[in-house]
């Protein structure tokens, strides 16, 4: 699998940078980023010549785009191909395909990612944090046999910080709470995510007005 980088632009077409709050500027300041690879992992540490697309470095979040990869389709189908209702399928699919497959990084951008109001890390970005943690409770035993245990716990505090930080709700709060205090117990760590998306999903007007 080949993949490349992706340059930010409005909805103008015009180059634009971004913070990893999802803020946009039109001029280069710190902690914004021009480019897709660099916003998605200059908070970790990551050798981009040793660590590219291996398990150990997908495993705190997605930064690889999409729509600038070529893959043989004989890999998707081997693997199940996308997850079906996950809100973040692209870093589900690259996890899968990790375990199995190496990646090969092109370094230039081939990609202009538009950036506007309807994007879906945007509109729906509680939904893919959640989809996240689903995916990272999938991944818990797996993991814990590759010796990633304390990445794992990383990666799903990590999660767990940024669901807090966004919807900044008590009761969901006092869930995850739960959650860390069970972090190992990934039955009851599913029930109490599925508590969390009943919650988030009847109270969505509240939600969305807060978050906004």
């Amino acid at each position: 699998m080949v993949c490349a980088d992706a340059e930010f632009i409005d909805k103008y077409s015009k180059k634009v940078f971004l913070s990893s709050s999802m803020e946009a500027s039109y001029e280069k300041k710190e902690n914004f980023f021009e480019f897709f690879l660099d916003l998605t992992t200059y908070y970790r540490e990551f050798d981009i010549k040793k660590d590219f697309g291996k398990y150990s470095s997908l495993l705190l979040g997605n930064y690889i785009p999409i729509n600038a990869t070529i893959i043989r389709k004989k890999h998707i189908l081997d693997i199940g191909m996308f997850t079906v209702g996950s809100y973040i399928e692209d870093w589900d699919l690259w996890i899968r395909l990790s375990k199995k497959y190496k990646f090969y990084l092109y370094k230039t951008p081939v990609l202009k990612y538009r950036w506007h109001g309807n994007n879906t890390s945007k509109i729906h970005r509680k939904k893919l944090i959640i989809s996240s943690m689903e995916i990272l409770l999938r991944e818990y035993s797996y993991a814990k046999e590759k010796n990633l245990y304390n990445l794992w716990i990383s990666s799903f505090i990590l999660h767990i910080n940024l669901l807090n930080e966004l919807l900044k709700d008590e009761k969901i709060k006092s869930i995850t709470e739960k959650m860390k205090k069970n972090i190992d117990d990934i039955e009851k760590n599913k029930k109490l995510l599925e508590k969390i998306k009943k919650y988030t999903n009847s109270s969505s007007h509240y939600l969305n007005r807060k978050v906004n």
